[in-house]
């Protein structure tokens, strides 16, 4: 569009042969008028002097040949002036056009960064996205302590999962679960050991020893480790209560849907930062209990928090939403209860 602009004022600006032929100056009619008005006037003086006329030619004649001198002196002024004129005004537009195509290279210049700068964008995004999923597939791949890390660190930093994530270690839906955190040990050399830190948790409040899973261990050893201490708190251990490959398996789906609906890759975006994948419907985030496959939601501030409730004496009792529609009453009985107790003690874990 510039550079159209600049060819048509370019145009009228700058005169053709034709227009500059027509421009000169007559010489072949200027010089007989000039000469005229010389004459005239010579006659005039000489009439008036010399030969001592009176009476109005001698008038007539300096008057007429003065006006014809002056005329031909404004003549040359003005033609001059307007010369003077179209040089500049050619001046200032070759000028304006020598803007406007610098302007329009930059533009070109900007657009073509433009565009090489959302490639880059999205050769990052791709390249990002590649790792994560790399990241992802090694949980299950070989289980290590650094890709479990890896993983769960990339989670945490874009907050896809909630600081209280967690994970099923039960078939039973109303069974255990198993927080992971990323967390680090002060040594006595003054610097830091990080470790993750895995804590067993039961709706129903039941207590287990936490563990620790260090750089280095086996994840077999580990969950070893866990069994032990689900049995020192007499709680049943086998494989329909605290299933280890199952941990490893809902860790991959879980971590694998945080991302994904950070990124966006799912008909359904997540509310909010990830705590439970509870089965293949049902979800829990920062923002409540939230349903993957349709718009039903309960919200966080559904559920009573425990410390309002004694600071207010006579706070009603929660009562629980009714079940959606093709949701058994002791399904739907079992996630308010994980949700409420999530929920009633949410910022302190």
């Amino acid at each position: 569009m510039l550079d159209n602009t600049w060819r048509s004022v370019n145009t009228v600006a700058t005169p053709n042969a034709e227009e500059i032929q027509r421009q000169a100056l007559r010489w072949r009619l200027f010089v007989p008028v000039c000469l005229l008005g010389v004459a005239l006037t010579t006659l005039a003086v000489v009439t008036s002097t010399a030969l001592k006329w009176q009476g109005i030619w001698p008038a007539f004649f300096l008057e007429f040949g003065a006006t014809i001198l002056l005329g031909s002196l404004l003549f040359v002024v003005q033609r001059s002036f307007l010369q003077t004129v179209r040089r500049e005004s050619r001046t200032v537009v070759e000028q304006v056009g020598a803007r406007a195509d610098a302007l329009e290279q930059r533009i070109g210049d900007q657009s073509a960064r433009i565009e090489t700068l959302a490639q880059e964008v999205e050769i990052a995004r791709a390249e990002r996205h590649a790792a994560e999923d790399t990241a992802l597939s090694a949980i299950t791949n070989d289980a290590t302590y650094d890709a479990v890390t890896r993983a769960l660190w990339e989670a945490e930093s874009r907050r896809a999962i909630s600081e209280s994530f967690r994970v099923r270690a039960s078939a039973n839906v109303a069974g255990m679960r198993l927080y992971f955190k990323l967390l680090s040990a002060v040594e006595r050399t003054g610097g830091s050991l990080p470790f993750i830190s895995l804590t067993p948790w039961f709706p129903d409040g039941r207590d287990v020893k936490r563990e620790s899973w260090h750089s280095g261990e086996d994840v077999a050893t580990v969950m070893n480790r866990i069994v032990k201490n689900l049995e020192t708190a007499n709680l049943d251990a086998t494989r329909n209560a605290f299933d280890a490959q199952l941990v490893i398996e809902n860790l991959h789906l879980s971590l694998d849907l945080a991302i994904h609906s950070l990124r966006g890759d799912l008909p359904r975006r997540l509310r909010g930062p990830l705590i439970e994948l509870v089965d293949e419907r049902w979800v829990l985030t920062d923002m409540g209990l939230e349903s993957r496959t349709d718009e039903f939601f309960v919200s966080i501030d559904a559920f009573p928090d425990t410390l309002p409730r004694f600071q207010r004496p006579g706070t009603p009792e929660f009562r629980a939403p009714p079940a959606p529609d093709g949701v058994s009453e002791e399904l739907w009985k079992t996630l308010i209860t994980v949700a409420r107790m999530t929920y009633m003690l949410r910022g302190r874990r």
